[in-house]
């Protein structure tokens, strides 16, 4: 967690997060949204079987309010709502590389 001040906008706050970063992956989620349980770790499990040549994972999302969940977004196959049917959980992303 890093603390900025009031009004830093989501670039400023996505750059100090990066120059700080000592990992191989940043995992950039707005304060607005959440993520499934288990999500993280799926992701961590996945990104150990991709090759080093890898250096971006896209991860597809579902739009929700307080009233529900939305469909799949139109921007990928990668959703949790598409998740494959060995996927450890409906509401785990599946990774797509």
């Amino acid at each position: 967690m890093l603390p900025l001040p009031d009004g830093t906008s989501g670039a400023a706050a996505r750059t100090a997060g990066a120059a700080r970063a000592t990992g191989r992956w940043l995992h950039f989620v707005s304060a607005k949204d959440g993520l499934p349980p288990g999500s993280t770790r799926t992701v961590a499990e996945r990104l150990t079987e991709l090759p080093d040549t890898v250096d971006v994972l896209l991860l597809d999302h579902l739009r929700s309010t307080w009233r529900g969940t939305g469909p799949p977004s139109a921007d990928g196959p990668c959703s949790p709502a598409r998740a494959a049917p060995n996927s450890p959980s409906p509401t785990a992303p599946t990774c797509c590389a």
